[in-house]
């Protein structure tokens, strides 16, 4: 089997597949936090459209998602990229981000 008959086999594993054309990568699960006064939990998940990270509520009872924060809301005045949300944290009361 010659080099390019290699690089084209789909059934080879190759540096090229795993570094070069990331065909293995995962994608990793959005940051979760559970909620301490009812049956939900929430997640920073990508927007339907552009760039970011909305803030959502997910009822685990009905799959109901609810977008409290949307990622527009992270864009500071004078830019035009959201600014990148790496975590998040409520008061106790959940009243407050």
């Amino acid at each position: 089997m010659s080099a390019e008959d290699r690089a084209a086999d789909p059934s080879l594993l190759t540096v090229e597949r795993l570094f070069v054309k990331k065909e293995f990568d995962t994608e990793t699960l959005p940051e979760q936090r559970w909620s301490k006064r009812a049956a939900v939990s929430f997640t920073l998940d990508k927007p339907a459209e552009g760039e970011g990270k909305d803030l959502v509520r997910n009822d685990l009872a009905t799959g109901a998602k609810e977008i409290l924060v949307p990622a527009s809301a992270f864009v500071p005045k004078g830019s035009n990229a959201p600014l990148k949300v790496e975590g998040f944290e409520f008061s106790a009361d959940e009243s407050r981000l």
